[in-house]
């Protein structure tokens, strides 16, 4: 059998089949068990970069090729623009990541970037189960507060200075809650989505400034990336986004 000769030369415990990809609002991965493991055990723990996910793949998801982008967000933070509040007043950032899944960006954030507070909405009672799990394992409760529901419906009082939205398809739809989470200085939005080629970042952020505008924001396209290749002739994209009230003074 193929599986065991794949599971023999990795290593592995078990080997699991990819039947549809990510389905649903919840993020729900489809598989087919092809063998199981000895010990009745389906959690794995994957490390990366000093970061520990732990999780039962039959049940959430993890995407291997979005390892540049959990790392690179890291990068971001540290050497890239600050946000309007930071550079305005000073002190540390407030974040709040609206698609916290397991933690995928929460947990390198955390341990890797001198950040006030880190909110983690996360819908997936499962996903919120591991995400509570990885905060305790990777020592940052002191740091990452867990928030369980829809984001639309929860989230904290104190306000952002950046917001991570590391969901995909219809991404955009959610702008109008992000606004709401903003610090009254404006914040710096990493949006993720599936583009189509023919539109790319640019048009696509053309649809977020009118978004914004009729919130009573402006956006400002500060950079953007692609994550991997989504599907034919579309692409999974990250925009960085600087987001500052209509009626405020440059900073």
């Amino acid at each position: 059998m193929i599986a065991l000769v794949y599971q023999d030369v990795l290593g592995a415990r078990f080997t699991l089949m990819d039947r549809t990809g990510i389905q649903g609002d919840l993020r729900e991965p489809s598989f087919r068990s092809l063998t199981e493991p000895k010990d009745g055990n389906w959690e794995v723990t994957h490390i990366e970069n000093g970061v520990k996910y732990t999780l039962d793949p039959r049940k959430v998801m993890f995407s291997s090729g979005n390892v540049d982008e959990r790392m690179g967000i890291v990068d971001i933070l540290d050497k890239g623009p600050k946000p309007p509040r930071i550079k305005v007043i000073g002190g540390k950032e407030v974040i709040i990541d609206m698609f916290a899944g397991i933690g995928y960006f929460t947990l390198p954030i955390s341990l890797k970037c001198n950040v006030s507070k880190i909110y983690s909405i996360e819908k997936n009672p499962i996903s919120y189960y591991y995400l509570e799990r990885n905060i305790r394992s990777n020592n940052i409760s002191g740091k990452v507060v867990p928030i369980h529901g829809d984001n639309r419906k929860v989230g904290p009082d104190e306000k952002a200075d950046r917001i991570i939205m590391g969901y995909v398809g219809g991404t955009i739809d959610f702008i109008p809650r992000s606004l709401e989470f903003a610090s009254k200085y404006g914040c710096i939005i990493h949006l993720h989505d599936t583009i189509k080629i023919e539109e790319g970042p640019l048009g696509y952020h053309k649809r977020v400034q009118r978004i914004c505008h009729e919130q009573g924001y402006r956006s400002e396209l500060l950079s953007w990336r692609m994550v991997k290749s989504y599907a034919p002739r579309i692409d999974h994209v990250v925009l960085d986004i600087l987001i500052i009230p209509e009626d405020d003074v440059k900073v």
